[in-house]
């Protein structure tokens, strides 16, 4: 599923439906594609549940709104047994020590 380039800066709620739907969804996809998205810390917990339990890659290239703190999100839900993402793009996010620190100990 390839919604790149859609903005989502202030949609955290509808990525929270698609999130949701995800969970309910008789899928698993393969691969969910959010590219320069706009996606922010507060879209990306309300994403992370959904994309990382049912999606083997995820991209989120370009969004960089997101910080150490929306990786936090992330990186709990990596280490959840539930957890099927086998790769995660986010090239052309600026995620700094902190970043790289938080994503490490969801690994």
């Amino acid at each position: 599923l390839d919604l790149s380039g859609n903005d989502f800066s202030l949609a955290a709620a509808g990525l929270g439906s698609l999130s949701k739907w995800l969970q309910t969804a008789v899928l698993n996809l393969d691969e969910l594609r959010l590219r320069e998205c706009g996606i922010d810390d507060e879209g990306l917990q309300a994403l992370t549940e959904g994309a990382t339990n049912h999606c083997k890659d995820l991209n989120l290239s370009g969004n960089d709104s997101i910080t150490a703190s929306g990786l936090r999100y992330l990186s709990t839900s990596l280490q959840s047994d539930t957890c099927h993402l086998e790769n995660l793009l986010i090239g052309s996010i600026n995620i700094g020590d902190d970043g790289a620190e938080v994503l490490a100990r969801g690994l």
